[in-house]
């Protein structure tokens, strides 16, 4: 038996890809349905936590700032539809630094397993890159994608990941994990 926890990788699942929100962290915004999705999980039991890749605080000071800002945009508006975030876990590190924390590397997984407590293992990760997935598995939990393409004709290469529940976005993944789990 395992904590009833989700993972949730914040860009492409809960938000667009950031590409410059993080010079104007006002701009950020959720996808359609993302945070009532959050908060069916938690109304379910469920704690969520979130983790991202973000290099900009190891770069600039201002940048931490800006995550910041962001993280409690999520925070509030989250808090308006009756949801929360249990932690937020990020990787600092620019990718030539070859860090184990950095997606597709196992080591914010491993981090939020030894701060709860407990093994990650058939844990659910929400993804939208195959870098998430083969985090996920790594430590054991299960892999479910978000593809925008799902269930269209696809050339993007997470269609060569058959073995991995892909949906068109949060809502539709949340449902499907509550209507299995109820």
């Amino acid at each position: 038996m395992h904590m009833r926890l989700v993972i949730l990788e914040r860009d492409g699942v809960i938000d667009r890809d950031p590409g410059k929100w993080n010079e104007a962290p006002q701009k950020w915004a959720p996808l359609p349905g993302s945070l009532e999705a959050i908060a069916a999980l938690n109304q379910s039991g469920y704690r969520v936590v979130v983790i991202s890749n973000h290099s900009g605080p190891k770069k600039r000071v201002l940048e931490i700032e800006a995550l910041n800002t962001v993280h409690r945009r999520i925070h509030n508006e989250l808090e308006s539809v009756g949801g929360h975030i249990d932690g937020f876990f990020f990787c600092p590190h620019d990718p030539s630094e070859g860090c184990d924390c950095r997606a597709p590397n196992p080591g914010l997984l491993l981090e939020i397993a030894d701060r709860f407590g407990f093994s990650l293992e058939g844990v659910l990760m929400i993804a939208s890159h195959r870098r998430g997935i083969e985090s996920a598995r790594a430590v054991g939990a299960t892999p479910l994608l978000i593809d925008a393409n799902a269930g269209v004709e696809s050339p993007k290469p997470l269609a060569s990941q058959p073995d991995v529940p892909a949906y068109l976005d949060l809502k539709s993944a949340v449902d499907a994990i509550l209507e299995e789990h109820s």
